[in-house]
C-alpha cells in the first residue's frame, strides 16, 4: 500500500494525543461508528488512515526509559512509578511515592516557597491559565530584580483578502487605533500564541514558539532568557521590537555566534497571519509583526512532556 516502499512510524501511545479533533487511527471509533452518521471528507480521510494502519505488520516496543537513568534507591522507585503511570497499572508504593511529591503546610510535604522552585515554570492544562500565571509572574520579576517591565507591542494589519468580508467600505488595512488597543490586550491563548503586547526586562524567562533557526538550537519550546534588545523605530508612541537578544538555556549544542556571548542568539519579529478569538460574531483575521516568544513562568502539560525539573 505504500508503494512498495516500507515505512517505519515512531510515536509514544502513552503520551498526551497531539492537539486538534482528529481520531487517533489505532482506536475502534471509527469501527463503530453508525452507519447513519452523514459522512465528510475528514471522516472518509480518517477511515482510510485507519484501513492503512492496520496494516502495519511489525511493532517494535522501547522499554527502557533513557530520560531518567540514575542509579539511586530513589531514582529507581520514581522511574517504575512513571512508567506504571504511563499505563494506569500504578501500584500502591507507586502512588504512595507521588502523594509525597504533593506541595502542602505539613512538615514532610515539599513547600512551593522553597528557593529551588522559584523559577520553576507552573505547569497547567489550559493557554489560558497558562498566559494568566505569566502574567503574574512577569509583575513578580520585575519587582524581585528591581526593573521596570517594558511593553513591547506587536505590528497588526487586517489581513487580505478574507477580511474584506467584515467591512464592505474599507479601503485600506490600517486598523483602528481603539480596535487595536483591543487586538493588543488579548492574552496569546486568544492570537494564536502570537502576543500582541511582551512586557519584558533583563533576565525574564521566555519560550521559543518557532523554528526559528534549527541550525542555532532556536526551535519551538526552546527556553532562554532576555539578555536585550533593539527597538524599532516608532513614530505613533508606542514600542516595537527590531530584535532580541536571549540565552538559551541548556541547549544541545553550545553556539557561538560572532560579537555575542556564549548561547547567546538575537531573534527578530516575524509575520503570521492570525485569527483572533473575540466575543464578535466573526472573528477578525489580522497579520500580526512580533517576536515569536511567550513569557516562560507557566507552559501547558502537552508542551512539557519531555523537560527535566526539580
Amino acid at each position: 500500500p505504500f508503494g512498495g516502499c516500507h515505512i517505519i512510524f515512531a510515536g509514544d501511545f502513552a503520551q498526551l494525543q497531539p492537539p486538534g479533533q482528529g481520531t487517533p487511527l489505532w482506536t475502534d471509533v471509527l469501527d463503530n461508528e453508525s452507519p447513519k452518521v452523514k459522512q465528510t471528507v475528514n471522516k472518509e480521510k480518517a477511515k482510510f488512515g485507519r484501513a492503512l494502519w492496520l496494516l502495519v505488520t511489525n511493532v517494535v516496543i522501547l522499554r527502557k526509559n533513557m530520560r531518567q537513568q540514575g542509579m539511586c534507591e530513589e531514582d529507581i522507585k520514581f522511574r517504575t512509578a512513571l512508567e506504571n503511570l504511563r499505563y494506569k497499572a500504578c501500584t500502591q508504593e507507586d502512588i504512595t511515592l507521588l502523594k509525597s511529591r504533593v506541595a502542602g503546610p505539613l512538615p514532610h510535604q515539599p513547600k512551593l516557597s522553597d528557593p529551588i522552585y522559584r523559577g520553576v515554570p507552573i505547569i497547567t492544562a489550559r493557554n489560558v491559565h497558562r498566559d494568566k500565571i505569566n502574567e503574574m509572574g512577569a509583575a513578580r520579576f520585575a519587582l524581585d530584580t528591581g526593573q521596570e517591565l517594558i511593553c513591547f507591542n506587536s505590528k497588526d494589519k487586517w489581513a487580505r483578502p478574507h477580511e474584506k468580508t467584515l467591512d464592505l467600505i474599507r479601503s485600506h488595512n490600517i486598523v483602528d487605533p481603539a480596535i487595536q488597543k483591543m487586538l493588543w490586550d488579548l492574552p496569546p491563548c486568544c492570537t494564536d500564541n502570537h502576543a500582541g503586547s511582551l512586557s519584558l526586562c533583563i533576565g525574564m524567562p521566555v519560550m521559543l514558539k518557532y523554528n526559528e533557526a534549527t541550525e542555532l538550537c532556536a526551535t519551538n519550546g526552546a527556553e532562554a532568557t532576555v539578555v536585550g534588545w533593539l527597538e524599532a523605530l516608532s513614530e505613533d508612541g508606542h514600542r516595537y521590537l527590531d530584535t532580541l537578544f536571549i540565552r538559551l538555556q541548556n541547549p544541545p549544542r553550545v553556539q557561538h555566534l560572532p560579537g555575542l556571548p556564549e548561547n547567546v542568539i538575537p531573534i527578530v519579529p516575524s509575520s503570521k497571519t492570525i485569527t483572533c478569538d473575540t466575543q464578535a460574531a466573526k472573528k477578525p483575521r489580522i497579520e500580526r509583526k512580533q517576536v515569536p516568544i511567550l513569557l516562560n513562568f507557566a507552559m501547558t502539560d502537552f508542551c512539557s512532556q519531555g523537560r527535566t525539573r526539580p
